[in-house]
């Protein structure tokens, strides 16, 4: 959850807080949201709900990514949200973002941050539990506009999505891992096509935890690791130990989200084939992403 106020014509940003539900779980093959999942996620809009009624939130904004774009049972989840939200006391806007719609505002946040070192061509990351998002741009866009990215694409290859078809074993088997890097890479053929960017940058949580291992943290705090840079060999080192570990082992390392445990070596997988069909030797990490790019366009 984002909050922010309007200043001077540009938001200051009040709170922003997450937490993982994991609503993509046990979502393959049915397309169905599981009860489980969705209790969890309810229960952390509960929680998001007192901080928001203790900052008398004027406008709420929901946005909604690919797994409940493509679930079957979308009001399983939407109408206990409904109860919970209404109880905000203020007007809600729903958003089901397209896959288009969700790497542009992927996009939008990090090409508009003056904290972060960007140069163009720039290619944002957004790697999810059900789908991976890639837009790039060439052009630097111009004062207070948006301009338009020139490519995007929603990869079905989020990070529980891939371990619970890919790669389920606890640890993964050798097997499993060189199997999914071969269909991984062939997924993401079509990134190969594009020019290479400048920079890359990574919004998301695999970002940013990957961000509390390099820099051996002790606690999450993900204000130090936004605009870490993260070269392909730390990737590989940290992917390399993560992949030896169990969900349990994973789960108590220090400075990472225990709840991110199930899945981190997953996405840290993906990431290393997105940045190899991109012919990038580095990463930039953002802690931002789409709650920021659909602050932007309101």
């Amino acid at each position: 959850m984002l909050l922010a106020e309007r200043e001077d014509g540009s938001w200051r940003f009040v709170y922003d807080g997450a937490q993982i539900t994991r609503l993509g779980e046990g979502f393959e093959p049915s397309h169905l949201l599981q009860p489980t999942a969705i209790e969890r996620t309810v229960q952390a809009v509960q929680e998001f709900g007192h901080t928001a009624r203790t900052h008398r939130v004027r406008q709420v904004v929901v946005l909604m990514t690919a797994v409940v774009r493509e679930a079957k049972n979308p009001n399983a989840l939407l109408e206990p949200l409904r109860e919970e939200l209404t109880s905000w006391s203020a007007p809600i806007k729903w958003r089901t973002l397209s896959e288009q719609e969700e790497a542009e505002l992927s996009y939008l946040s990090v090409a508009h941050d003056d904290t972060l070192p960007i140069s163009f061509p720039l290619a944002v990351v957004d790697i999810g539990g059900g789908s991976v998002e890639v837009a790039f741009g060439e052009l630097e866009p111009p004062p207070n506009q948006w301009g338009e990215i020139d490519f995007y694409r929603s990869f079905p290859i989020g990070a529980v999505r891939v371990r619970e078809q890919k790669m389920p074993a606890d640890p993964p088997s050798t097997a499993e891992v060189l199997n999914c890097c071969k269909w991984l890479d062939g997924v993401l053929e079509p990134l190969q096509e594009l020019a290479q960017p400048s920079t890359t940058v990574l919004v998301g949580g695999t970002g940013v935890n990957l961000g509390m291992l390099a820099l051996e943290l002790e606690a999450f705090e993900p204000h130090k690791v936004h605009g870490l840079k993260l070269t392909d060999e730390q990737i590989a080192q940290i992917l390399h130990h993560l992949l030896q570990l169990s969900d349990a082992e994973r789960s108590a390392l220090k400075g990472i989200e225990p709840a991110r445990a199930p899945i981190l070596h997953v996405g840290t997988l993906v990431l290393e084939r997105v940045l190899f069909a991109l012919r990038q030797e580095q990463v930039w990490i953002s802690t931002r992403g789409i709650r920021y790019g659909g602050l932007y366009t309101l």
